[in-house]
């Protein structure tokens, strides 16, 4: 069965077209997402970007000149663009450092305004997209059961099932 999505990049090509292109290690690569930090060594990250051509890359603490140049370095040695990834749940300066941050989520959470975190999401992506990413790892969906958890309980809208459900799905409508 062959597929309906193309992408352009140059010429239109089907996904078939393009995997049997690939050969089995490129194939592998597509399933990987490597993170980088902005202070990685930049001759290191070309390296990997270069020997392994992953599928994704996991940007963080970057500047935006940082994102775009390893962008286009992974884009240079891959045969299919590469998905950006980035951590936003504490606001778009985890991923680029020249953007704002954001209260946790325990604090929006407390606001128990859907629309309020909807546009506070369209806003947060609007900004990282036109920082280039692609994959927003946001928001967390715990529902925090203990309070003395600190791996959670800040990053969760709240301890209620009904009310994380709700918060979520208006931040990420937004998204």
């Amino acid at each position: 069965i062959k597929s309906n999505f193309a992408f352009d990049r140059g010429e239109k090509m089907q996904v078939d077209d393009i995997i049997e292109k690939l050969s089995v290690e490129e194939l592998v690569g597509q399933l990987l997402c490597f993170d980088f930090y902005g202070k990685d060594d930049p001759k290191e990250i070309e390296r990997i970007l270069r020997d392994i051509k992953p599928g994704g890359i996991f940007l963080q603490q970057m500047t935006a000149e940082q994102v775009k140049t390893y962008t286009q370095i992974a884009n240079k040695y891959s045969a299919v663009p590469v998905i950006v990834a980035g951590e936003i749940e504490g606001g778009a300066n985890k991923t680029i450092v020249e953007l704002d941050s954001l209260p946790n989520q325990m604090a929006l959470g407390s606001a128990d305004d859907p629309e309020l975190l909807e546009k506070l999401g369209r806003v947060l992506g609007n900004a990282c997209r036109k920082g280039g990413f692609h994959w927003a790892y946001s928001p967390v969906v715990d529902i925090n059961y203990n309070f003395m958890a600190s791996a959670s309980n800040v990053r969760c809208f709240s301890d209620s099932p009904n009310k994380e459900k709700k918060m979520a799905k208006a931040f990420i409508n937004g998204l």
